[in-house]
């Protein structure tokens, strides 16, 4: 890390800390995520799943772009990303809520705005769905911005797709408020759709500038997702119905009594119509809604659905008050399936580098 001098700290979580930090080499400014695991070899390095994922999926302008990897004598070790100077979505609503509090007039984000930042987000959950990952962590924080263009960071929850058909289940996947049904009902076959429920929810609190299911433990956010977009059943989500009436038997949450008393009153549960919970969404929104947040995986739309139905794009184009430059991005999905994948060998962005334990 002798190239890098540390200038202050942007972010901390579970598994480590973010800096940003300045290239002493280039100029560059950069930031550093400094993992809080220690790593004690290089070939434990390329097998952590983050590292994984990274070395997967190829460049995209959606995604954010690792620079390199350091792993210093001390067994520490650093990613070294791509500078994102306009924050995150979470920022960007943070700035928006405070607008409000002042009084200042059009703090609601544009139904087309936010349409133009679920089209950049679905251009990346599609490369990322396409190598056959998924992010499994799509919230607002991890959504962070540059000049207009929206890309998705922090894989380390990613995993293969193939690799979830098992019987380990974690309960950390995703942030709470934007877990999927069959993450929450244990299905031990979710997939890549849990990444298109995570950011409906996103778009919904984009419009509304309040998350839609706000829940405080796993069983408030079934009930809060049931309140809205009704219970599954046999018609709608045959595999969740078989899952909710599995919970009466097995004793996954706080207590049996608690289940068997919670599955009750979710199947009771009338819910409510999403024009009622995201007053502000557009027909159009609405539409897009219905189908990111449908409680069956199996006829949730895909990423590649939703930038190939026109719908979104639609929506930015008609707002004749989009930034062309904004536009220019968004109408970049329209032939996005015809064009041929950018590849780069990781081993040119992934490079190993074996430094004195000095951070600075």
């Amino acid at each position: 890390m002798n190239r890098y001098s540390l200038i202050s700290e942007i972010g901390n979580g579970t598994y480590g800390s973010v800096y940003k930090a300045y290239n002493k080499e280039n100029g560059e400014t950069v930031a550093v995520k400094r993992l809080k695991r220690k790593v004690h070899s290089w070939k434990q390095c390329i097998n952590l799943r983050e590292i994984e994922a990274l070395r997967s999926i190829s460049l995209h302008e959606n995604v954010v772009s690792i620079k390199e990897l350091i792993r210093e004598e001390s067994s520490q070790l650093f990613f070294v990303f791509e500078f994102m100077p306009d924050g995150s979505l979470f920022d960007l609503m943070n700035k928006q809520i405070s607008d409000r509090s002042r009084g200042i007039p059009n703090y609601i984000l544009s139904n087309s705005r936010v349409a133009l930042y679920m089209l950049q987000v679905l251009q990346g959950l599609h490369h990322i769905h396409s190598h056959g990952f998924f992010h499994r962590d799509i919230k607002p924080e991890n959504i962070l911005m540059k000049d207009g263009v929206c890309k998705i960071a922090d894989f380390g929850l990613a995993r293969r797709e193939k690799l979830t058909h098992s019987t380990e289940i974690t309960s950390y996947i995703s942030t709470r408020w934007y877990r999927a049904p069959e993450i929450l009902l244990r299905d031990p076959n979710y997939g890549s759709g849990v990444d298109i429920f995570a950011l409906g929810c996103v778009m919904a609190e984009m419009i509304e500038l309040r998350p839609l299911f706000p829940g405080s433990n796993e069983i408030d956010q079934i009930h809060r997702i049931a309140s809205i977009l009704g219970c599954p059943n046999a018609l709608i989500w045959p595999q969740g119905s078989m899952l909710i009436e599995r919970l009466k038997i097995s004793p996954l949450f706080s207590g049996q009594v608690q289940v068997e008393k919670s599955v009750e009153s979710f199947h009771n549960k009338v819910k409510i119509n999403l024009e009622k919970a995201v007053p502000h969404a557009t027909k159009e929104c609405i539409t897009i809604l219905q189908r990111m947040l449908n409680l069956d995986p199996g006829t949730r739309s895909t990423a590649f659905d939703l930038l190939h139905d026109g719908v979104l794009k639609s929506m930015v184009e008609s707002d004749s008050t989009m930034n062309k430059k904004r536009c220019k991005h968004a109408n970049q999905h329209h032939g996005f399936w015809q064009s041929p994948t950018r590849v780069m060998d990781a081993d040119t962005r992934i490079i190993q580098r074996v430094t004195p334990p000095n951070l600075m």
